[in-house]
């Protein structure tokens, strides 16, 4: 029998090979230059509109979002990126968009609080962990964007270690530095599809989430227990 590979952690990171070769040629204080070169990367990006439907946004990122403000003029939480050759439409949490590159910030809930999902977590598949992030993650990177995956838990347990990460990756880039995971200390495995199911049964999010939004959410507490025993008696 085969070993079963294990499951990363959090936080996780994808650097495009782009940003090496496109830093590699030009100099980062030629904007004009640079988004020339990287114009289909900067035309997929789009506002959502007022009124247009929009996915559903975690606490975490407004957290993370109030506190990059203050730092990064040009982060934002009402951007998506539409494909015209894959017909596709990606709603990021957050998204960096920087003269030299695009840095894309994902906040991983552990389940849906309405009704108790599991929404991010790894599968076993063929003696492999698949996680449910994959096709997302390579479709992004694969097209020149930078990714980084925090856990919901690690943006309310330790923002400050989750934003000094960002500015090392951030300034890694720019001078044309591999980022290492090794500079985050603490790192956290990802759950699985069972893992996660218990989290929402015990609302493990109760524990770490501030009281005003453990209020928010109070009603949808019972939903979930309810939505656990209909499933097991039907």
């Amino acid at each position: 029998m085969k070993r079963l590979r294990k499951a990363s952690f959090y936080p996780e990171i994808y650097i495009s090979a782009n940003v090496f070769k496109i830093l590699g040629r030009i100099s980062a204080q030629d904007s004009y230059r640079i988004k020339s070169l990287y114009k289909t990367k900067f035309d997929v990006i789009e506002i959502i509109k007022a009124g247009e439907k929009k996915p559903y946004k975690g606490p975490g990122e407004k957290f993370l979002f109030n506190r990059l403000k203050k730092s990064f003029k040009t982060i934002y939480n009402n951007r998506k990126l539409y494909f015209d050759d894959i017909k596709k439409t990606f709603y990021p949490d957050l998204l960096l968009e920087l003269p030299e590159f695009v840095l894309l910030i994902e906040i991983d809930e552990p389940y849906d609080f309405k009704d108790g999902k599991p929404i991010h977590y790894y599968i076993e598949l063929e003696n492999r962990c698949y996680h449910i992030d994959f096709d997302w993650n390579k479709s992004l990177y694969d097209k020149g964007f930078n990714i980084i995956r925090f856990a919901e838990f690690q943006i309310f347990n330790d923002l400050d270690s989750c934003v000094d990460f960002i500015n090392y990756v951030v300034n890694c880039l720019k001078n044309l530095k591999q980022p290492s995971l090794s500079f985050f200390q603490n790192r956290i495995p990802k759950l699985s599809e069972e893992e996660a199911i218990m989290y929402a049964y015990h609302h493990a999010r109760s524990l770490y989430l501030p009281p005003d939004i453990n209020a928010k959410f109070c009603p949808e507490r019972n939903n979930i227990r309810n939505e656990f025993k209909r499933n097991l008696f039907k």
